[in-house]
């Protein structure tokens, strides 16, 4: 899954967000009429900006499995989006991948705890 920095910081970590060509492909399917016109680089810095917004609504940290994708990362996490319905995925890296946004949660039966 390629990512593109979006030349905004996450207040949360003060990490670089990097966003997924999944995630942009998901804005411009659902949301045409805003952001369908945009270039890459103008819809990278839109869904950083909300994701760094969400930065006190985190609402799930979880092990990351490894895989044979573009990032390495120990931890991921989903946070609540600006809207009660969008929920951010997101790997803990070098940067912050937002590699995906889905509009359901189900809370886990057993919760992790993030350890820095």
């Amino acid at each position: 899954m390629p990512f593109e920095d979006s030349g905004v910081s996450d207040p949360a970590t003060g990490k670089q967000i990097a966003i997924s060509t999944t995630l942009r492909k998901f804005y411009r399917a659902k949301y045409k009429e805003e952001y369908g016109h945009l270039a890459n680089k103008e819809l990278n810095k839109v869904i950083a900006d909300e994701f760094a917004k969400c930065s006190g609504k985190i609402i799930h940290y979880f092990k990351a499995k490894s895989g044979k994708g573009s990032v390495t990362a120990d931890w991921a996490e989903i946070r609540q989006g600006l809207w009660s319905t969008r929920f951010f995925i997101s790997l803990y890296s070098d940067k912050m991948y937002v590699a995906a946004m889905q509009e359901r949660f189900a809370e886990p039966k057993t919760r992790n705890v993030k350890v820095k």
